[in-house]
């Protein structure tokens, strides 16, 4: 209870074991995935996506990407509003809504359906690439919204993000994507055209060229039914930008926390999915907070359309000026069979001469033929080439290149502990033919209820076709009602466990 006495201790321990490094997450029950990677000689890195509640104290941001390097958050969030009352526009209309934050707008309307979480279909941590993939039901009358995002090693100290955004439903799809304060920008296979008055200078908002910055209300909205379109100034559109367009934020370290960096900051976005009209402008967090950005840079990917189905695909690349983003370009290229909304990929080229084809495929049985260059069937793979050396990853899939694996391990649960815990397992009666599972890879059941539960095996032990799977402390009970303990597995059924190769 001394505070001395505890400082001390903690100093001595900070000592002893070095820094913290926890380990990367997937929390299913309350809608966060952690793709988190450890570089030996800088700060760990992140990209985070939540999937959790949107409503209550919940903002309006359900798959919301974050993006954390160098000590620093690379897309910040709006943080507390100006207000915390029921009255501030600001709060309503900018700080929680949909469109401050790094997911999908559709029919330019805020996420109008509540979530407690959404499912997590695919979650993988290995050492080259960190994955998940989130389907979620945040607007009503939409048939997919689906986010499915990968980190790639690129070397020790760097890596970068490639974001696959299903929308199907509805006739206006927005992505949006915003950095952390930037000091310049700069683009290319963009050709912006400013939205000014008679004397030159920008005009209006986002809302319109007449709409003034912060208008409380306009067009029938309200303080609480609106769009936030308002908020957003200094507009610059264009309505056919190049596939594989870019963007690159020279980034602030606005609360002077970043560390392992020999330069400035730099986040470097390309887009080489569904593109329509791309427009930059500038939003604005709350101004009552000195430390706060006077505002931070966005843009926008906006497609319309009857009955609209969009896969946003997007790389982003975080770097140190002094060393410079190692991502070179980012292009979409040619599957067959052509079918769009089931497979996308690009082709990533490194500054270094490695290439990375990504592949994502929601059909995990057709066998597709990418850019002409090799074949592959499953969900998610990584086909990369840097001279003579290849390095083939790919997870819940049976064909990488020549390379034919096998896509999962299924059984029937046997058994489950049932009490509350700090050990807790899962007993499964494998199918014929199924190899023995490994800890750090995840299963995934059906439950009696709509809890997702999806879990990280950290330990196994057979007998015969039965192998126990040790979860640690994570428990299976949902809640508690007066029948009694209700819980996320059921006694059974069918689980499976998606498989990872690299090959």
């Amino acid at each position: 209870s001394d505070p001395e006495t505890c400082r001390n201790q903690l100093l001595a321990d900070a000592k002893a074991y070095g820094a913290y490094h926890p380990h990367p997450v997937n929390l299913t029950g309350y809608g966060y995935a952690s793709l988190k990677r450890h570089h030996p000689n800088l700060p760990d890195s992140a990209a985070l996506v939540f999937y959790g509640r949107n409503a209550g104290h919940g903002h309006l941001d359900n798959l919301n990407l974050m993006l954390y390097a160098y000590n620093m958050d690379f897309s910040p969030d709006m943080g507390n509003p100006e207000i915390k009352n029921a009255t501030n526009p600001h709060r309503y209309q900018m700080c929680q809504n949909t469109i401050s934050h790094n997911t999908v707008i559709v029919n330019e309307g805020y996420q109008n359906q509540t979530v407690i979480v959404g499912d997590c279909l695919h979650h993988d941590d290995s050492n080259f690439v960190k994955l998940t993939d989130v389907e979620s039901k945040p607007y009503q009358d939409v048939a997919c919204y689906r986010r499915t995002v990968a980190n790639v090693k690129v070397d020790e100290n760097a890596f970068y993000v490639v974001d696959f955004f299903r929308v199907k439903g509805k006739d206006d799809h927005m992505y949006g994507f915003h950095g952390a304060q930037s000091d310049g920008i700069q683009s290319n296979g963009l050709s912006f055209v400013d939205q000014l008055d008679e004397t030159g200078a920008f005009a209006g908002t986002l809302a319109g060229k007449d709409i003034s910055l912060g208008t409380l209300i306009y067009q029938g909205e309200s303080v609480y039914h609106s769009r936030g379109f308002q908020w957003f100034d200094h507009v610059r559109r264009d309505a056919r930008p190049a596939p594989g367009a870019w963007v690159n934020f020279s980034l602030v370290d606005t609360h002077r926390c970043a560390q392992g960096l020999q330069g400035k900051p730099g986040l470097k976005y390309f887009m080489a999915g569904d593109l329509g009209e791309v427009i930059s402008c500038n939003g604005y967090p709350p101004r009552n907070v000195p430390s706060n950005p006077k505002y931070m840079p966005y843009v926008f990917i906006k497609r319309k359309g009857s009955n609209l189905t969009s896969t946003f695909v997007s790389v982003f690349s975080p770097y140190d000026s002094a060393i410079g983003c190692p991502v070179a370009s980012v292009v979409p290229v040619a599957v067959t069979p052509h079918q769009p909304d089931k497979i996308r990929a690009v082709k990533v080229t490194l500054t270094s001469g490695r290439t990375d084809y990504i592949v994502n495929a929601i059909d995990v049985d057709t066998v597709y033929r990418v850019d002409n260059a090799f074949d592959f069937c499953g969900f998610f793979g990584v086909y990369s080439q840097n001279g003579n050396t290849r390095t083939h990853y790919i997870h819940d899939g049976t064909q990488i290149g020549e390379n034919k694996v096998k896509k999962d391990i299924r059984g029937s649960i046997v058994s489950f502990t049932n009490t509350l815990s700090t050990k807790n397992v899962v007993e499964l009666e494998l199918d014929p033919n199924n190899p023995i599972p490994a800890a750090g890879q995840f299963l995934v059941a059906t439950g009696p209820t709509d809890t997702n539960p999806m879990y990280r095996i950290l330990g196994v032990s057979q007998q015969g076709k039965r192998v126990t799977l040790d979860m640690g402390d994570v428990t299976f009970i949902q809640n508690k009602t007066k029948e009694g303990y209700r819980y996320t597995l059921q006694e059974g059924t069918v689980a499976c466990i998606p498989l990872t190769h690299i090959v």
